[in-house]
């Protein structure tokens, strides 16, 4: 058990929090960026470990997230990244674009 208070801004409780302390909503830009990269993957299959980051324009996917990788790391402690269109991607191709997205954050 712990013995002092947790304090911060990971410890919160859910009548605290808003949406906006930990969504971070795909912009345009970035949306128009993951659908240019299923089109290259779907031009050029590979598997999913083999892809990087690097191997796609996607400045503004990056900037979603280092709001991310932000929260993760100042705020409270998970995020949402809303609006990925998946009903438009294989499970495979979602696959991947969860890869590159979750491999900008790390």
């Amino acid at each position: 058990m712990i013995a002092h208070p947790i304090e911060g801004p990971s410890a919160w409780r859910r009548a605290d929090i808003r949406n906006e302390d930990y969504r971070v909503r795909l912009d345009q830009p970035c949306l128009d960026e993951i659908r240019r990269v299923v089109d290259e993957i779907r031009a050029h299959p590979l598997p999913t470990i083999l892809r990087t980051p690097a191997d796609f324009d996607m400045t503004n996917c990056h900037a979603a997230m280092a709001e991310v990788r932000r929260i993760l790391k100042e705020g409270v402690r998970f995020a949402v990244a809303d609006r990925l269109p998946v009903e438009e991607m294989s499970k495979d191709e979602a696959e991947t674009i969860y890869w590159l997205l979750a491999s900008m954050v790390a």
